[in-house]
């Protein structure tokens, strides 16, 4: 379901974590309750659905900024991140300007008084939705249920973290979203009403006891230099800090997806 492999030593993993750090100036910053930031254009943060339709202006914005600042100073570690990924699966990958899309970025979660409790979504990746229709004008060929999400460890606070994940019932079968879909929305219910989050713009949230005996997750601890990677849809959660922490230390890991298009994997954020 999720691989979990190492992908950076320990130089590399500190070149990356003090690059990161080295470009605070370029962060881009969310509302004060949301505890986190972002080096590069994500998609889940910087697109919007509005009814039905799906924004990108500020999105394409970062990108254009951002693209060449990224590559100038994570040129090195894409090319580890691409050859890993096409050893993995045998088929060819990029990170280019051709799919308009932004490259792979980072995030940077910060510890909160709350951060002990479940205050994170649950989710599953649907940024794919957003660029679908631009790729349709680029490419002649764009498998919209063949994509790869994969998150890269790069500092973790002094009690670690990790990821909480939910396999979908039949695990041989190869799901489309849309079915990933519905398990998702049940499984969303409960979550939501045990650890309701960011109600009038505060964490409410649950204990992480309660919350784990409750809903059950599979559970990732993450370890810096390694990345999680899965080619199906997976229902998953950023696993609450552990103590020991203090309000600002912060987990960075590098983000991304891919989709595939004209047989090529289009790496982005």
């Amino acid at each position: 379901m999720i691989d979990y492999i190492k992908l950076l030593d320990s130089d590399q993993v500190k070149k990356c974590r003090d690059t990161v750090e080295n470009l605070k100036e370029y962060y881009t910053g969310f509302p004060e309750t949301y505890f986190l930031s972002t080096l590069g254009a994500a998609t889940y943060q910087h697109c919007e659905e509005i009814d039905g339709e799906y924004e990108r202006d500020e999105y394409l914005k970062i990108k254009e900024e951002m693209n060449p600042i990224l590559m100038k100073n994570f040129g090195w570690l894409y090319d580890i991140l691409i050859n890993k990924i096409e050893s993995m699966i045998n088929e060819k990958c990029i990170i280019s300007e051709e799919s308009r899309l932004a490259y792979p970025g980072f995030h940077m979660l910060y510890a909160h008084e709350n951060s002990e409790k479940i205050t994170e979504a649950i989710h599953l990746d649907l940024q794919w939705k957003f660029h679908i229709d631009q790729l349709d004008k680029i490419f002649k060929n764009v498998e919209r249920d063949n994509f790869l999400t994969y998150t890269l460890c790069v500092k973790l606070p002094p009690g670690g973290g990790g990821l909480y994940y939910w396999p979908l019932k039949d695990e041989n079968k190869k799901y489309t979203y849309a079915e990933a879909d519905e398990e998702y929305s049940e499984l969303q219910k409960i979550s939501e009403e045990i650890a309701p989050f960011n109600t009038d713009d505060s964490f409410l949230g649950c204990e992480k006891n309660l919350y784990e005996t409750t809903t059950k997750p599979s559970i990732i601890v993450y370890q810096e230099g390694y990345m999680t990677f899965f080619r199906k849809p997976v229902i998953h959660q950023v696993m609450p800090f552990n103590p020991p922490f203090s309000v600002g230390d912060t987990r960075i890991t590098l983000q991304g997806h891919a989709i595939k298009c004209d047989n090529i994997w289009r790496l982005y954020f």
